[in-house]
């Protein structure tokens, strides 16, 4: 899959038992999509070896699904409090022992080698904080330190754990979106 670029994600944060769906996009706008490396989807093969040969290989399903996003700031439209699930306490933002991530999908949109759209999707998971880099600026100016978030997936109600489609006239984003959220026809 050759992809070119990498123009935003967006985060679908699932409701809860009394919550709300809300989408938050990291895009030039706000937050600024960087990266996005996705591993874990090959299934784990297992060999079953019988007369002195290989025999069968047993592969479905998926490994360890993975994500790990660079993103420009975090903290630009609400991502870092929806997506790691910080609280705000007289307006400071706290991780502590009670902190618990949402279940989260992913939508993420690049480009393929002939210039079209191309969504990839991911479609629950949960993100944990990331690591916390600063350095100092030296001589060649001041560098920006973008954020590093990595989520673990599992398959949702349907099964289904990744997907992909080129936009086109009947696949739009939004048709996506709702393919990857479960959401058609509801």
């Amino acid at each position: 899959m050759a992809t070119v670029g990498f123009d935003s994600v967006i985060f679908g944060v699932q409701p809860g038992d009394t919550g709300t769906f809300k989408e938050l996009v990291a895009d030039k706008s706000a937050g600024g999509a960087i990266e996005a490396k996705i591993t874990g989807l090959g299934s784990t093969s297992n060999t079953t070896f019988a007369s002195n040969v290989p025999f069968f290989i047993a592969s479905k399903g998926v490994s360890a699904p993975k994500v790990t996003l660079d993103v420009a700031d975090l903290m630009d439209g609400g991502i870092y409090q929806e997506v790691i699930g910080a609280e705000t306490v007289d307006g400071v933002n706290v991780i502590g022992a009670e902190t618990e991530a949402p279940y989260v999908s992913l939508v993420m949109i690049t480009s393929n080698k002939e210039g079209k759209r191309l969504f990839m999707g991911m479609t629950k998971g949960k993100f944990s904080h990331p690591d916390i880099d600063m350095k100092t600026g030296e001589d060649k100016g001041v560098e920006l330190q973008p954020d590093s978030i990595e989520g673990d997936f599992i398959s949702d109600s349907r099964g289904y754990v990744f997907m992909t489609a080129v936009e086109s006239e009947t696949m739009t984003l939004a048709k996506f979106k709702s393919l990857v959220n479960n959401t058609v026809g509801k």
